[in-house]
C-alpha cells in the first residue's frame, strides 16, 4: 500500500496469535517513515511463552468467543506483556517515544498506547 508518515495500529493486534502479531508490527513498522501509533491490550498474569528466534515472550492466552468484541474467525489470541510487547516494537527497529496507560481497563490486563518512531 505504501509508506505513510504515521501508520496506526489500533484494536486489532491483541486479537492475533503471537506470529500473526509479530507479523502485524513487522509490517506496520516497514510502512511507517516516522510514526507508530499502537492500541492494544497487554497481558498480566504471562501464563503462556512465546519463543521468537530464541528470545523468549511473555503474555496471556486468551479464547475469543462469538461476541461482537470478538474476533472474526480468530479463536485464540495472545496478549503480550506490557515489556515484551515494547521490546517487539523495538526489535522492528522503532524506537519508542512514549507509552500511556488507557484509563479504559479490561478485568484481567490493561489497555496501552504505544508511540514509535523510526
Amino acid at each position: 500500500y505504501g509508506h505513510f508518515d504515521i501508520v496506526l495500529c489500533l484494536g486489532i493486534l491483541y486479537h492475533l496469535e503471537e506470529q500473526d502479531a509479530w507479523s502485524l508490527l513487522q509490517h506496520v513498522a516497514g510502512m511507517a517513515t516516522e510514526t507508530v501509533i499502537i492500541d492494544t491490550h497487554v497481558g498480566t498474569d504471562n501464563d503462556r511463552e512465546y519463543k521468537l528466534d530464541g528470545e523468549v515472550y511473555h503474555g496471556d492466552a486468551w479464547f475469543e468467543d462469538d461476541s461482537p468484541w470478538s474476533s472474526i474467525g480468530n479463536k485464540y489470541s495472545f496478549w503480550f506483556s506490557r515489556a515484551d510487547l515494547l521490546r517487539l516494537v523495538r526489535r522492528t527497529g522503532l524506537k519508542i517515544t512514549a507509552e500511556h496507560r488507557s484509563k479504559w481497563r479490561w478485568p484481567s490486563g490493561e489497555r496501552w498506547w504505544v508511540i514509535a518512531t523510526k
